[in-house]
């Protein structure tokens, strides 16, 4: 069953692009189809409704790639830094 890949952002933050780029170097190096829903959050409504933290955020699956965020609820239009290496985030293991 192909993965679910969401990638989503606001227009307020410049990062997302480097971090689109990331994501699809990373799932090319991985061999993963590279079939990703993108969507841009627009407003304050939609940011709560799509439980978004910050721009970007990806999730597999439905499941953030960073462990904890879960938890939050501080949703809005803010920009969103990831502290790990994009392949480390996924958790796919390099060989």
């Amino acid at each position: 069953m192909p993965m679910k890949i969401m990638f989503l952002y606001s227009g307020g933050c410049l990062s997302h692009d480097t971090v689109f780029q990331d994501l699809k170097a990373v799932l090319e190096e991985e061999g993963v189809p590279e079939d990703i829903e993108v969507i841009k959050v627009r407003t304050d409504e939609e940011a709560k409704r799509l439980k978004f933290i910050g721009s970007p955020t990806i999730r597999i699956d439905g499941a953030d790639i960073e462990q904890g965020v879960e938890k939050r609820t501080d949703y809005g239009l803010k920009c969103r830094h990831y502290p790990q290496p994009m392949g480390d985030l996924i958790g796919w293991q390099r060989g």
